[in-house]
């Protein structure tokens, strides 16, 4: 089972950075989900797929809540989502305040929103990685049960990525110049 996630990133992480959060997302979704993902590199010519995701990663905007590191596009309705933001800025001052690895963290908060667009819910959980709240008191103490996700996410997170992958593409209907005749594609 696999997800494939661009990453565009307009903050310019180091690639140091950003090769760490990798491995930390591929981590978290493969313990957690049993979920492979791949990266391809990105700006990409071609349409974003229905078993892909994106995350922007950018600086917070001054009408960004304080405490938040990202931000994911859920439509609530279907229960999904394809678009999440992760605020570098914040989690260079959040990782480097309590003293980890700036890429780790950035890893945590990717997987943390994946599952949001997967899952298609705003909800936190009490604990795991989909708490709401992160303190530096937890990202110091590096309890491992803390940067995971429960069994019943990733139930949600395997059930999600089949779905995704069992869809088929949209089918898009267009008029010839006549007007006449329709032409489908996919």
């Amino acid at each position: 089972m696999s997800l494939v996630v661009r990453i565009y990133d307009g903050y310019h992480v180091p690639p140091d950075h950003l090769a760490t959060a990798r491995t930390t997302v591929e981590r978290i979704m493969m313990n957690g989900a049993g979920v492979e993902v791949t990266w391809p590199a990105c700006p990409c010519l071609r349409p974003v797929g229905s078993r892909e995701l994106i995350i922007r990663i950018a600086a917070a905007t001054p009408t960004t809540p304080a405490t938040s590191l990202g931000v994911s596009l859920i439509d609530v309705v279907r229960r999904t989502g394809t678009l999440a933001t992760v605020f570098a800025d914040r989690v260079h001052a959040l990782a480097a305040s309590a003293g980890v690895d700036t890429g780790e963290l950035l890893g945590r908060v990717i997987a943390h929103e994946l599952t949001h667009l997967l899952i298609g819910t705003r909800d936190h959980t009490a604990a795991g990685l989909m708490r709401g709240g992160w303190k530096v008191s937890e990202l110091t103490q590096q309890r491992a049960s803390d940067w995971l996700l429960t069994r019943a996410d990733g139930v949600a997170v395997r059930e999600a990525v089949w779905r995704r992958a069992s869809e088929s593409p949209p089918t898009l209907m267009a008029v010839d110049a006549d007007g006449d005749s329709e032409v489908t594609t996919q």
